[in-house]
């Protein structure tokens, strides 16, 4: 995500200031953001003092034109919070055949105060466009759009049941630093396995130790598995 020169008022436009002085006067302006010594701040978190831990971005590249800022990966969500004021927003993913636990776990969060997104069409419960060609591609990148909005993801894995495209979608959402929270609540499990003349070990999140090698074959590779316990880590 990249916030242009114009969407920021910038200290250096001015003589020398302190910092209360510059958000006085950036505050005065009708831009959103405002850079103080090279870092982004939002206007609208409204902090009482300088602390760069919590600015949004810092100046990342510059051009003959002026600078371009590019977001801090760690820090969009801050962004995307003060945006929706105090409601959470939350993705839902799961397997489209459960149609009827989407619609309650949407129902469900809406009530307990989240801001819910979840899928257009449920392919597997009788949305028969899903699968015009082209189409179920489009959704499935879509979808990861979606979780780039939210703060969090909720599978609905009814059963502990997980398919491929919802696998997808949490490893995409752990990438991103997004918390992935789940209908069945799952179990931690360490895998050791040997590659070549070396052990190594791997943490998998899943309903059972069955699951748990399962889902180790298909993300990690057909390796000789040593162990597979339960985790004791909190």
């Amino acid at each position: 995500m990249i916030i242009k020169r114009d969407d920021i008022i910038n200290a250096s436009y001015y003589f020398p200031i302190d910092y209360d002085e510059f958000v006085e006067v950036a505050n005065k302006s009708s831009k959103r953001f405002y850079a103080f010594n090279g870092f982004v701040f939002d206007k609208q978190q409204k902090y009482k003092e300088l602390d760069y831990k919590k600015a949004i971005c810092e100046i990342e590249e510059t051009d003959g034109d002026g600078f371009n800022y590019i977001l801090n990966e760690q820090n969009i969500s801050n962004l995307q919070n003060n945006m929706i004021k105090n409601y959470k927003i939350v993705t839902l993913c799961g397997s489209t055949k459960f149609k009827d636990e989407f619609m309650e776990a949407q129902k469900k969060l809406t009530l307990e105060g989240n801001i819910v997104i979840s899928v257009g069409l449920f392919g597997h419960s009788g949305d028969n466009e899903v699968w015009a060609e082209g189409t179920k591609e489009m959704l499935d990148d879509m979808h990861k759009r979606k979780i780039d909005l939210a703060d969090e993801i909720f599978v609905v894995n009814v059963d502990g049941y997980i398919g491929n495209s919802t696998r997808s979608e949490i490893e995409y959402a752990i990438r991103t630093n997004k918390k992935v929270n789940y209908l069945v609540p799952l179990d931690e499990y360490v895998i050791v396995y040997k590659t070549g003349n070396f052990f190594r070990e791997t943490y998998i999140d899943a309903i059972n130790e069955n699951e748990a090698i399962k889902i180790f074959k298909q993300t990690i590779g057909n390796y000789k598995i040593e162990s597979c316990e339960l985790s004791d880590e909190d």
